[in-house]
């Protein structure tokens, strides 16, 4: 059975989430549209709408703690104890696999439940550019994850360890 590194799969997903943030929040310099992942998800938790929500409000930390949370520790041990163990590909290309898994699932079902739209906002001036800043997004989050996570887990420890002969 692999060895399974949850400290080093909770400080991957902290790279990754952190990396996945900047480039959120950042993209906007970069001609990319404005978007704020706290503002959905707090939004969405405190039933605002979330437009209506203030930068640095209440409502706003709720949803970038709820983020941070899901990111961090939540979709990293999915990722060390569901993902790895389910395909056998090194740990970055499983990495880009789940990151990607996870941007279908927030296209398709996480923005319709929140109400803003499938496949993007409604109110998204650029719908393509949208979804184009939030694939790369979770492209960084995966490969970063499944980066940090081999750097700080040597491969012998990754790999199940070979039965021994039983000596009599």
């Amino acid at each position: 059975m692999p060895r399974r590194n949850t400290t080093a799969a909770i400080t991957a997903g902290f790279v990754g989430w952190l990396l996945m943030t900047i480039w959120i929040y950042t993209g906007r310099y970069l001609g990319l549209p404005k978007t704020d992942i706290a503002k959905m998800i707090g939004g969405s938790v405190t039933g605002t709408k979330p437009m209506m929500v203030a930068w640095m409000s209440t409502a706003w930390w709720y949803g970038m703690v709820i983020h941070f949370v899901l990111g961090t520790i939540v979709f990293a041990l999915v990722y060390l104890y569901v993902v790895l163990p389910m395909v056998n590909w090194s740990p970055i290309v499983s990495g880009l696999f789940w990151g990607l898994v996870l941007w279908v699932v927030f296209e398709t079902v996480i923005l319709k439940a929140m109400g803003v739209g499938f496949l993007y906002p409604r109110t998204a001036a650029h719908p393509l550019a949208w979804v184009i800043e939030v694939v790369v997004a979770h492209i960084i989050y995966g490969l970063f994850l499944g980066y940090v996570y081999a750097a700080m887990v040597p491969a012998v420890n990754r790999t199940a360890t070979p039965i021994q002969p039983a000596t009599v």
